[in-house]
């Protein structure tokens, strides 16, 4: 009987793990420009939870970007996806210029950041492409209100929900674009 009922709460117990796993939060969703094509982009996702005060700007035009706030905590954040040569650089100008300069991982990726006006910016190197390119995500934390006595520098970064959307990061690297609908029938009209 007691082996019966140990199996029976194993098995509720994986169930409820299963359906709970599946929900992430809310999808942020970054493309970015990539010099292998033009039919394929890099790709990150990001999640937060949609009970959060936050925000969530994303321009059509730029989907390598996302600017999300939180006014109640008084923050603004911006994220892009990046692919070109300047995370070396920024490393190196960052370690020069920034007492506050700190290397860190964000899950499995070596990352760093700086205090900066106020603010914290963080790079996260997502992968190397050449030896003079890199894709990254870079993170610039501000103050919406200087007035206001809130967080700053190094405490943006160490705060539960904005750490909670970077730890959240999903690096799906390169992905093929899906075929907008239209081009296929346009495709189809001219083969028929």
């Amino acid at each position: 009987m007691k082996k019966i009922l140990s199996v029976l709460l194993i098995g509720i117990m994986m169930l409820s793990f299963a359906a709970c796993g599946g929900n992430k939060g809310e999808e942020i969703n970054l493309m970015q420009k990539t010099w292998e094509g033009d039919d394929v982009k890099v790709s990150a996702k990001l999640y937060y939870s949609p009970e959060s005060d936050i925000l969530v700007e994303n321009e059509e035009e730029k989907p390598y970007k996302t600017l999300i706030t939180n006014e109640e905590l008084n923050y603004k954040m911006e994220i892009l996806l990046w692919e070109d040569t300047t995370f070396d650089n920024n490393k190196k100008s960052g370690k020069e210029r920034m007492d506050t300069f700190t290397e860190f991982k964000v899950d499995k990726f070596d990352s760093y950041g700086y205090e900066e006006m106020k603010g914290y910016t963080a790079f996260v190197h997502l992968e190397e492409v050449s030896e003079t390119t890199d894709r990254y995500m870079e993170v610039r934390i501000r103050k919406i209100s200087l007035d206001e006595d809130s967080m700053e520098g190094a405490e943006f970064f160490e705060n539960e929900e904005i750490r909670g959307i970077i730890d959240s990061l999903e690096y799906e690297g390169v992905v093929e674009l899906p075929v907008e609908e239209e081009e296929e029938e346009t495709e189809q009209n001219k083969n028929s």
